[in-house]
């Protein structure tokens, strides 16, 4: 089953009644209004933020980890305790359905498993805060970030993350970012549509562990294809 989700003002076909609100939660958001369920979209670290908000006042640690203003996004365990607390009080008393995390960059993260082992301290803490939350890792591909790339954006690094999560028992599902999944591989111009259609189904693998997927293909032959996706339980 598709559960959709309403992202910003862009809208859905008449048919079609989102009962979700995706609402942004990274670091220059001072504050959330969230009227009904929601989905919290964290920090991804695509471009510089301010970090001035009187929330992050509170935790140096995550203000302390950048670089040019880009956020690296699980520096530490001391971060990964901070971003839960900062989540906490960014929700306000409101309860997301779902968190949505991104992954850190390459030049201070090891591997997939040294980046799940820093994770867990804050899967630990943020699900004592919000105990029915869904806790969702959407894969990355492109960034102004200068030193490292994203460890997670293209199948084989999904696969990786999938059996550690197993390995490790954590919570943690994937959100599964069709266009970031693409870039990471050439973008649209290096597939035709019957080449998308193979590609994407050969990441049906992965379907034990997605929760969530994003399409947002702007292309009409890759939206078409996309949809017609085989193997996955879509629950987002």
């Amino acid at each position: 089953m598709l559960i959709p989700v309403k992202y910003h003002k862009r809208n859905y076909p008449a048919h079609i009644k989102p009962e979700i609100d995706e609402i942004a939660g990274h670091f220059d958001v001072p504050k959330i209004s969230a009227p009904r369920a929601f989905s919290l979209h964290t920090e991804y670290s695509y471009g510089k933020r301010n970090m001035l908000s009187e929330i992050l006042e509170l935790f140096p640690v995550i203000r302390e980890s950048q670089n040019q203003g880009v956020p690296k996004l699980w520096y530490s365990n001391e971060w990964a305790l901070e971003f839960a607390r900062f989540i906490k009080l960014l929700c306000n008393g409101a309860k997301p359905s779902i968190i949505e995390i991104h992954p850190p960059f390459s030049d201070y993260t090891e591997s997939i498993d040294s980046f799940l082992n820093i994770y867990k301290k804050f899967e630990e803490l943020v699900l004592e805060f919000f105990p029915d939350s869904k806790i969702l890792i959407e894969n990355r591909s492109g960034s102004i970030y200068k030193g490292g790339k994203f460890i997670l954006s293209k199948g084989k690094e999904l696969r990786e993350l999938s059996e550690s999560i197993v390995q490790m028992g954590l919570k943690l599902r994937i959100t599964l970012d069709i266009p970031q999944l693409i870039t990471a591989y050439g973008g649209p111009q290096a597939f035709d549509s019957n080449s998308i259609l193979s590609f994407l189904n050969r990441q049906s693998v992965l379907q034990p562990m997605v929760d969530g997927i994003h399409f947002g293909v702007k292309k009409e032959c890759l939206w078409k294809n996309c949809v017609t996706l085989r193997g996955f339980k879509l629950i987002f």
